[in-house]
């Protein structure tokens, strides 16, 4: 009786032991990280999945280089009585689309672009070409023997060259001293050509001729 009241004692042991709750496990302590000189947020970034760069706007690419200016024809001074003029008009119209040249015989020639001198289909001048015949007509007043020749491409070149004819004659040039050219002017550019006039021939008196030696007569030989 007594063997079996210790066996009960130790089997309610044994039951009680097993029905407790079990100790909670420890945490297990965090290694230290290594030092990596970043911020938080740095490293936050770092971590962060890299997304593909996208291609720049059109609006923030640079600008193209602009196209290199073509240099300015260099000044070359004809030689006669219209040298200062054509210095004149040269610094007049340099940096614009009017084209003062020097020939060879001494001329200057003036060369005005269709589009500056009259609207697409008209035939009297624009403000331009107007500002050109007034400057050509004080060079011309300053040159009296001087002439100028106007030329107007086609279509309507010749309803052209009466209108820039009619505004010179408007300045108090005499008529001989302005003329056109129709059907002269290849391109796209108005012509004005200022040269001197020839210098005038000298007549010859007959005094002036040396004397002729006097002739000598030979009687015909007697047969």
């Amino acid at each position: 009786m007594r063997a079996m009241q210790l066996w009960m004692i130790l089997l309610a042991l044994v039951l009680a032991g097993c029905g407790s709750t079990p100790p909670a496990p420890q945490p297990t302590p965090a290694r230290p990280s290594k030092p990596t000189g970043r911020s938080p947020a740095e490293g936050a970034a770092a971590s962060a999945p890299t997304r593909p760069r996208a291609a720049p706007h059109a609006a923030s690419a640079p600008p193209p280089a602009a196209a290199a200016s073509a240099p300015a024809p260099a000044f070359a001074p004809v030689r006669g009585p219209l040298a200062a003029e054509h210095r004149w008009l040269w610094d007049l119209f340099a940096g614009t689309p009017v084209l003062v040249v020097g020939e060879v015989d001494g001329a200057v020639r003036v060369d005005v672009p269709v589009r500056h001198a009259f609207d697409a289909g008209g035939s009297q001048p624009r403000p331009a070409l107007q500002a050109v015949l007034q400057r050509l007509g004080l060079s011309l007043s300053r040159h009296p023997t001087a002439r100028l020749t106007l030329s107007a491409p086609e279509p309507g070149g010749a309803d052209r060259e009466r209108a820039m004819r009619e505004q010179m004659l408007a300045q108090g040039l005499a008529p001989h001293r302005v003329s056109a050219t129709p059907g002269t002017a290849p391109g796209d550019a108005v012509k004005l050509r200022m040269a001197s006039a020839p210098g005038a021939i000298v007549r010859l008196r007959d005094s002036d001729l040396p004397a002729a030696p006097a002739a000598t007569l030979t009687p015909p030989a007697r047969r």
